[in-house]
Formats: C-alpha cells, sequence, structure tokens
C-alpha cells in the first residue's frame, strides 16, 4: 500500500505496465504518460485496478491497446480515484474493442487542471469532481450517475447534453464553478417534489430552482440559459430595457402534467435599463408572446431571484418589470 511517485526525470517520462496491477497507496505520474497495453505474444487481457483506497494521479495522459492483442482495462472500484492533472487525459487512443475503464458505484474521476480539459466519449462516469480553475469540455452526450463536485472551473456543455442519472445529485454551484451552457446543449435532471438545483448559466452565473408538486409526480427536465431575452422568444431583436438579459429555456420530456415552482437568480450587471427589482415578475413566451405574471419584490441582496408557481407548461422563462397601465381620461378641455 505504499504511495508510488514517477516524474520521467530519465527522460522516459511515461510508464508502460504490460500484466496486472493493483493500487492500494497512490500512483502518482506527475508529468508522463500512463498506457494500458499489453504486447504479450498469447494476447492475454489484463487488468489495472484501483482499489478501495486507491488513487491515480495522472499528469499525462492515459492511452489505450490500440492495435494489441487482449483487452486492457483500468477499473476503479468503489472509492478508488483517478485524478486528471496537468495535461491529463483518458485514452488518446481509444479502440472500443479493446479498451475499457469500468467504475463502479463510488469510484470518483477527478478532472483538476488549469487549462481546458476534455471529457472522454463514451463513458458513463460515477462520481465526478470539476476542479483546478479552466474549462472541462464535453466532446459528446456524457451521463453522470454518481455526484458531479463543482469546485472550481467550468464544466462546458457547448452543444452536447450533460444527463445526471436518476439517483445522481450536484453538490456546489458559484460564479466560480457552474455548468456552462454556452451552445444548445442542455442540463438534463430528474425533478420531483423536492427541490433541484441546476447550477447553470453561460458568461455568468444564473441557476435555476425546480420542484413538482406531489400530485404531479416527476419527470425529466432540461435547462440551458441564454445571455439575452429576444422580443420572440428564442428570436428577434434583444429587448432593451425593463428586464433582465438572461433567459432560461426550460423543457421537460413528457409534455403535461406538471406542477412547477420555479426560481431564477440573476446579478445586478444583468438588470436592463429601467427594470424596477422592487415591483418585477417571472415571465413565460406563451402563445406569441411574454406573458405577465404577479408582481412581487425581488429576494435578496444580490445576486438576486424571483420565482413562480403552478407552471403547467414549460417554454423560455426571463425576469421582466410590470408594464405601466395606460392613463385613462375621465375629463378632456381643450380650448382655442
Amino acid at each position: 500500500k505504499a504511495d508510488v511517485s514517477i516524474d520521467g526525470i530519465d527522460g522516459s517520462n511515461s510508464i508502460n505496465l504490460a500484466g496486472s496491477l493493483t493500487i492500494n497507496g497512490t500512483l502518482d505520474i506527475e508529468k508522463g504518460d500512463l498506457w494500458l497495453a499489453t504486447d504479450n505474444s498469447s494476447g492475454h487481457d489484463i487488468a489495472y485496478e484501483i482499489g478501495k483506497n486507491g488513487k491515480l494521479i495522472i499528469g499525462g495522459k492515459v492511452f489505450g491497446n490500440q492495435s494489441q492483442a487482449g483487452t486492457a482495462k483500468a477499473r476503479l472500484t468503489g472509492g478508488g480515484q483517478l485524478w486528471l492533472e496537468d495535461s491529463g487525459h483518458i485514452f488518446q487512443d481509444l479502440d472500443a474493442s479493446r479498451n475499457a475503464i469500468i467504475f463502479q458505484t463510488g469510484a470518483r474521476v477527478v478532472f483538476a487542471q488549469a487549462n481546458t480539459q476534455y471529457l472522454p466519449k463514451g463513458i458513463t462516469f460515477p462520481d465526478v469532481s470539476i476542479r483546478g480553475g479552466g474549462n472541462k469540455r464535453l466532446q459528446d452526450d456524457t451521463q453522470i450517475n454518481g455526484t458531479l463536485r463543482l469546485e472550481g472551473g467550468f464544466l462546458v456543455l457547448g452543444s452536447y447534453d450533460l444527463t445526471m442519472g436518476s439517483s445522481a445529485s450536484i453538490l456546489g454551484g458559484s460564479s466560480l464553478s457552474y455548468v456552462k451552457t454556452n451552445g444548445t446543449g442542455v442540463l438534463k435532471q430528474r425533478v420531483g417534489s423536492s427541490i433541484t438545483t441546476f447550477p447553470v448559466g453561460n458568461s455568468s452565473y444564473n441557476p435555476a430552482k425546480l420542484f413538482n408538486t406531489l400530485a404531479a409526480g416527476s419527470d425529466w427536465y432540461s435547462i440551458r440559459v441564454q445571455d439575452a431575452i429576444l422580443e420572440e422568444g428564442e428570436q428577434g431583436q434583444a429587448i432593451v430595457s425593463e428586464a433582465i438579459d438572461r433567459s432560461w429555456i426550460i423543457e421537460e420530456d413528457v409534455n403535461g402534467g406538471s406542477d412547477l415552482y420555479i426560481e431564477l437568480q440573476w446579478n445586478q450587471s444583468e438588470e436592463l435599463e429601467g427594470f424596477e427589482r422592487q415591483n418585477c415578475h417571472i415571465t413565460q413566451w406563451l402563445d406569441g408572446g411574454w406573458e405577465q405574471m404577479a408582481t412581487d419584490p425581488a429576494s435578496g441582496s444580490g445576486p438576486f431571484r424571483q420565482q413562480v408557481e403552478g407552471v403547467e407548461e414549460l417554454s423560455i422563462f426571463s425576469v421582466k418589470s410590470a408594464a405601466l397601465l395606460p392613463i385613462e381620461l375621465s375629463y378632456f378641455r381643450a380650448s382655442t
């Protein structure tokens, strides 16, 4: 169970293992690569197991068993941790027929470098930690079945969706670490009768909270944020006054049957000219227009929040001030 550190100072800058290896302490490859490979003539399978108390720290890349006989598998048991630091990345050369990373419940993958990292394709993750600052980018639709920990840096969706499994959860979420919906990709979670937080935003942190009444049951909901409120919902000119310049696009898998509470959060810098924080409401794009709802003062001292209950249809949501009512003239006199 002793710890091992490999720094590549001999110039090879990598470790090539061809056999079985169990790690119950810490194997720290500070700058080099880990090759999951076998060159035995019989083509036997090989396996690398990170045990319950094990930690594998990769400063380079994990290379798969490309163009070689046999399979090469890295297996993380419950509690095992794979840390990707520096330029750490999983499977630079992935051959799906020969290579696999197997995660048991409780295993954890930590994306910890300060520069951009990419979540690999084709992997359903257990627990994931986002830390170290910088962007961690999806390369395909991705699912996390355990806990997503937002501890520093941004999980950038682009055009891909991030789905949290039915028993998954998200911890953290702040202006320093959130799910960045900078394209068409959405954060998708199952929402029932308890509050579910969607720690999302685009250029800034604009989370949403949802829950359904007991009678409505549960459903899968998807959210992304765009940095504008548009005259025609998802198109048209940007509205430039008496609103905040954010919109939340909220969808559900099965239309109908919702009875949602929705809470939206924004920052003072996102309030447009003429917006009155003490007289505002959540507005929804319905039937070709922005619907006006009952007004209330926003809550919070910065950031600010507004909420609405009883939402049955999903579409685009934002926050606006109450429209001024027209003045009725009861008497008019003209003189010449």
